[in-house]
């Protein structure tokens, strides 16, 4: 989650605090919970400049849209870099996971005061409170203004990666639901959490049980059948392209694809079929006309032996075992779905 440890920034950070941002910040603390209880204390609020810190790249808010456009440009994102960091306040700003109006209450808010500190890391890193500081940039562009270059902060002590990743979860995740993540977002962030070494059971009292370990077990499968379909129709990362259909059909096309096969679930010809299966599926997917009920039906069908059987020994996807992006392909696969549900419904 959060970026690699970067000497400069701390070093920058740990100069800013001094008896000087102390009384910028109107001598004040500020009570701050962390996962550690020793640490259940008061910390004293800094008022530093806004440009020895780094937002958090690793946002789970925005994930979905940094990895887009990163994988669009060809480039990742580097702290290091001022260009990213614009992009990434830009991307703040702009998100369809912050409403237009919440992000223009808080500008409004931030020209009169700022309300609560934002939480960084030792090094500088922005753990919570990465749109007030962009909204605060954005004053700055639009105003000139000197007053807009500056932050009120508290450190938090040197932690490990789950330490903070309990904390931001503890701040936004399990009670902020004002401004939701996002399906997509959601997701990656569960998945993040689970290569990060966390157990299910972890990541449910994490998240203040939002979710329970099959949910998120099922959640994680999902994100992970997202990325095979992108990856097969050549669009790897890209997760806007899939709003359209929205994620309700990769679950359905998940609970699809758990129905039997009619071999032994291990065995080499299970293993074949399944993905024969799943090529269909993204087929239903990818065709400009469908929606997340078509596979529900996919779903029904496959249910069925006699119609299962009926509807693979036609289907042209499942005949030629590779992805289908041609329309007249994919037109004959949903011909095949109604055909075959029809035949389904009037037994």
């Amino acid at each position: 989650m959060i970026l690699d440890i970067s000497n400069t920034r701390a070093e920058r950070l740990k100069q800013a605090k001094n008896k000087d941002s102390i009384s910028k910040a109107g001598n004040r603390k500020h009570p701050l919970p962390f996962p550690d209880p020793h640490h259940d204390t008061d910390y004293i609020v800094y008022r530093v400049p806004i440009e020895i810190l780094s937002f958090n790249f690793d946002n789970g808010r925005i994930a979905a849209e940094i990895r887009t456009i990163e994988e669009r440009s060809k480039r990742t994102f580097k702290p290091s870099s001022k260009e990213d960091q614009k992009s990434v306040g830009e991307i703040l700003l702009q998100s369809k996971y912050y409403t237009k109006g919440a992000t223009d209450d808080l500008k409004n808010s931030l020209t009169y005061e700022q309300k609560k500190p934002a939480y960084v890391t030792f090094d500088a890193v922005v753990v919570d409170g990465n749109r007030r500081m962009a909204c605060l940039n954005a004053l700055h562009d639009e105003t000139g203004e000197q007053r807009f270059t500056e932050i009120d902060v508290c450190v938090l002590p040197k932690a490990t990666q789950k330490e903070l990743i309990v904390f931001e979860n503890n701040l936004q995740i399990a009670t902020d639901f004002k401004q939701e993540y996002g399906p997509v977002n959601d997701r990656l962030r569960l998945r993040d959490m689970k290569e990060a070494k966390f157990t299910y059971k972890e990541i449910e009292s994490s998240l203040h049980g939002r979710w329970n370990e099959k949910d998120i077990e099922r959640m994680i499968s999902e994100i992970d059948l997202i990325d095979k379909y992108l990856s097969d129709m050549g669009k790897r990362n890209q997760y806007d392209l899939i709003e359209k259909k929205g994620v309700q059909s990769f679950t359905d096309l998940l609970g699809a694809l758990n129905q039997s096969v009619g071999f032994p679930a291990s065995s080499p010809k299970a293993k074949v079929e399944r993905q024969k299966r799943r090529l269909i599926g993204f087929g239903l997917i990818t065709h400009p006309d469908t929606t997340y009920s078509h596979i529900r039906k996919y779903k029904a069908v496959l249910k069925d032996p006699k119609a299962s059987k009926e509807f693979i020994s036609n289907s042209p996807i499942y005949k030629s075992g590779k992805v289908a992006k041609d329309i007249k392909t994919l037109d004959e696969e949903v011909e095949n779905l109604e055909w075959s549900h029809d035949f389904l419904s009037k037994k």
